[in-house]
């Protein structure tokens, strides 16, 4: 799989689309960095397929630097300094309900991390009338799929406490946003809210004369939130029901006036593979749905709004 995104990126290289090129490079390194981690870099430069672990390397830093350039032309407001870059949304964003989410699994006695860490995100939350929730030890999120597992959830590194820690707080289905906020990352300027990130986006993405309309996404959530847990009928995890479940969601949200409307157009039906979870409500996203930043090489995942 990494070999073939790998060929696919230089196709895209070629064809001149920065964008699709550095995705590509990053899903090919994806792919290959359980082989690096398990197996070493030769066992990767050996193998019979057409890859090379520091080529690749080479290729997203090309690739991102790239990109960088792309995305400064088509969107100057990158380039200007934080507050600078959000002054155009200010005003315009609406109150949004907003969870601020962290694991904090420090020993207080040999670290104050992570007291200083909630006294900051409970500051910046306070301010802004956001809720804070640290865990001090990694949750682990179950539903009717649980069972799908081959080996149980704490089995993963604690890394991935992320996930389950988001996954529990969205299955609430109070929030409009839930930010993940690694426990060693702190606020710096408390004056930017989270709804001026937004507005940013949604104006960059959006049609302006949908972009500022209020959002029905959070009831939305909670009714697809309380199918979901209850799960399929008949009961048990019948992979498939859930995947129907979103697939109305996103053919409602499509339809919705509240929309953005920028569906990407294709001329035939779009790329699908359940079986990788690549359908094609992939394609047809309207509003943000995900806010990350990247540092140069991948997605930057200590910081996520979900």
């Amino acid at each position: 799989v990494s070999s073939a995104l790998a060929l696919a990126s230089q196709c895209a290289e070629q064809l001149q689309f920065p964008v699709l090129t550095a995705r590509l490079r990053q899903l090919a390194a994806v792919f290959g960095s359980f082989d690096y981690q398990m197996k070493g870099e030769d066992y990767i430069d050996q193998s019979p397929w057409p890859v090379r672990w520091m080529d690749s390397m080479e290729g997203i830093l090309r690739s991102m630097a790239l990109l960088k350039m792309h995305e400064a032309q088509v969107e100057p407001a990158r380039k200007l300094p934080t507050r600078r870059a959000l002054v155009d949304s200010r005003g315009s964003s609406n109150v949004l309900r907003v969870a601020i989410v962290s694991v904090c699994d420090y020993d207080p006695g040999t670290t104050p991390l992570a007291r200083l860490s909630q006294i900051n995100k409970d500051m910046y939350a306070h301010r802004h009338g956001y809720e804070t929730i640290i865990y001090e030890k990694a949750p682990h999120f179950e539903d009717p799929l649980t069972p799908l597992f081959l080996e149980p959830t704490s089995h993963r590194p604690a890394a991935w406490s992320k996930v389950d820690a988001l996954l529990t707080t969205l299955a609430r289905g109070e929030h409009d946003w839930v930010m993940w906020m690694d426990c060693d990352s702190f606020f710096m300027d408390p004056e930017v809210s989270l709804e001026e990130f937004v507005a940013r986006a949604e104006a960059d993405q959006c049609d302006p004369a949908v972009a500022n309309v209020t959002n029905t996404d959070l009831q939305k959530l909670h009714e697809l939130v309380k199918r979901w847990m209850a799960g399929p009928p008949g009961g048990g995890a019948q992979l498939d029901w859930y995947l129907d479940l979103l697939d109305q969601q996103i053919d409602h949200e499509r339809d919705a006036s509240n929309s953005c409307g920028n569906f990407l157009d294709f001329p035939g039906e779009p790329p699908r593979n359940r079986t990788l979870g690549w359908d094609d409500w992939l394609f047809k996203q309207g509003r943000p749905q995900l806010l990350a930043s990247e540092d140069g090489l991948m997605l930057n995942t200590g910081i996520v709004l979900v």
